[in-house]
């Protein structure tokens, strides 16, 4: 459900951009070797691709290994997690941008909320709260670990 959401939030927001446009979209599973695979895929059937935005941590660094393996340094790479391993592929040049979901904040709100039901017996709050993500590029990366981020 999370990848469906995102990959619509992207077009959402990205399909409102004439000059940017969407060559292919293909579902990886969340897993690094079906994001090479898929990024090979996509590299033959369409050379001239710009940039590559991908639903999870593991797909992006999959889609970096196929365009390191095509010798393709043009293209920009962004992921979604913010976990270390995308940190270290910015800090190396490889990924451009991950963007930081805060899983641990995310988590702690979570039990905050329970516990104030357990305690109350009810919840009388929002049934959705939003969380904005952070972008993480080169001048942050270094902040980022165990998708924590510290300021």
């Amino acid at each position: 459900n999370n990848c469906v959401t995102r990959s619509q939030s992207f077009h959402n927001v990205i399909d409102q951009y004439p000059e940017m446009v969407s060559v292919a979209r293909q579902d990886a599973k969340g897993n690094l070797l079906e994001g090479k695979r898929i990024m090979d895929s996509i590299l033959q059937a369409h050379p001239d691709i710009k940039g590559v935005i991908c639903g999870n941590g593991p797909v992006a660094l999959g889609a970096v290994a196929a365009l390191k393996a095509a010798g393709r340094q043009d293209v920009t790479v962004v992921g979604i997690d913010g976990s270390n391993d995308e940190r270290d592929a910015i800090l190396n040049g490889s990924l451009y941008a991950s963007v930081m979901l805060q899983a641990q904040a995310i988590a702690a709100q979570g039990v905050e909320i329970l516990d104030g039901y357990f305690q109350s017996g009810s919840y009388t709050g929002k049934e959705r709260v939003m969380f904005r993500g952070i972008l993480i590029g080169k001048d942050n990366a270094q902040q980022v670990n165990d998708f924590n981020f510290k300021q």
